[in-house]
């Protein structure tokens, strides 16, 4: 069985990403930084838009 935190941590890398793409974070020098003073509403409705995309 593996430790939590390495299940965990596939999950965190693709929710990093997609706010990557997305536009809602950006790196600068290694670091991540929210473009915005609310991440986590950016990120749900950058969700939701892709949910509801027919394909």
């Amino acid at each position: 069985m593996r430790p939590a935190n390495v299940e965990c941590g596939w999950w965190v890398n693709m929710a990093l990403e997609f706010m990557k793409e997305r536009g809602c974070v950006q790196v600068r020098n290694r670091r991540t930084y929210a473009t915005s003073g609310c991440l986590d509403e950016d990120a749900m409705c950058e969700f939701l838009f892709l949910a509801e995309l027919p394909y």
